[in-house]
């Protein structure tokens, strides 16, 4: 369902726990926390 959705609105759907686009950072549920966290750090260094 989220799939259809955020395709329907041109974002493009990946199924991973978390996504780094530039200066967006995503995460799929609290099961992801650690690779978010991962991606902050990635993000400011």
């Amino acid at each position: 369902m989220y799939k259809k959705i955020v395709e329907e609105n041109g974002a493009i759907f990946q199924n991973v726990p978390m996504v780094l686009d530039g200066k967006v950072i995503t995460a799929n549920g609290s099961g992801a926390a650690k690779e978010f966290a991962q991606g902050i750090i990635e993000a400011i260094e």
